[in-house]
């Protein structure tokens, strides 16, 4: 059975609407929606979408077909913001790309200070004046919080979603 799949990648949600039945659904930042469908023995498919700034119109008029939205996890979004909203994407460290991810313990608790620590660590800018720093410390450990809902969290919270819509096997 053929999957399509889209991804919000922008920073509002999207609207999907699965057509010719008029379906709608909401895609928000850095959720996956598939479609997975089946035509009869013969049928001709004829799918095709139309992407806008604010939409998804995706028509498949296959008789049996469904719909699963994956969401991002707190992690994503916070790494999402991190990076295209702050600009701390990772850098260079002795040499070799870093990202906060790679300097994140694998248990115990992580505050939103630390985090925030590890990621101008993973930007190499730790030879920054302190009052930059600081300022920086302070922006990343609002975002943590924002997005993680608290200000600190077991390093088994820090993960990303990885899954693509339908990635177990076929129901019926």
């Amino acid at each position: 059975m053929p999957v399509t799949v889209f991804e919000n990648t922008t920073a509002e949600s999207l609207s999907f609407l699965l057509e010719p039945d008029g379906e709608r659904y909401e895609v928000p930042t850095l959720a996956r929606i598939g479609v997975r469908y089946s035509f009869e023995n013969g049928a001709v498919d004829r799918t095709f979408s139309d992407v806008g700034e604010k939409g998804i119109r995706f028509w498949c008029d296959a008789k049996k077909r469904e719909v699963e939205v994956v969401h991002p996890t707190p992690f994503d979004l916070l790494l999402w913001d991190m990076c295209v909203r702050l600009g701390f994407c990772g850098g260079l460290v002795n040499g070799n790309p870093t990202h906060v991810k790679d300097l994140l313990p694998e248990v115990g608790v992580v505050t939103a200070e630390e985090f925030a620590k590890l990621a101008i660590n993973a930007e190499c800018d730790v030879q920054s004046p302190p009052d930059q720093q600081a300022r920086w410390v302070a922006l990343l450990s609002t975002a943590f919080i924002e997005r993680m809902g608290a200000s600190w969290v077991f390093a088994e919270a820090l993960v990303q979603n990885f899954a693509q819509p339908f990635d177990g096997p076929p129901e019926g």
